[in-house]
């Protein structure tokens, strides 16, 4: 009779001999694992990598809207300057 598989890791899925968990696609054993932090830390990365978008987005705009209120401001400058106001 054979003995039965060891559970897996609740958190990562890995088994105590090595092997990963199948969704991990590694079929040797001891790279499900690797596997597994592998895509930890491109999700990691994607996801510092949107942060930093956003704040870029967020700093633009500002930018953006600090231009337009010096523009009005300049073009009311320019309208008080020559009496159409």
């Amino acid at each position: 009779m054979s003995e039965p598989l060891p559970r897996p890791c609740p958190y990562c899925g890995s088994r105590p001999n090595g092997d990963g968990p199948e969704r991990d696609g590694a079929n040797q054993p001891g790279l499900g694992p690797l596997a597994w932090e592998l895509r930890r830390i491109r999700e990691i990365v994607e996801t510092r990598d949107a942060r930093a978008a956003e704040r870029r987005i967020a700093e633009l705009t500002r930018e953006v809207q600090r231009l337009r209120e010096t523009v009005a401001r300049l073009r009311g400058s320019a309208a008080s300057a020559r009496g159409y106001r």
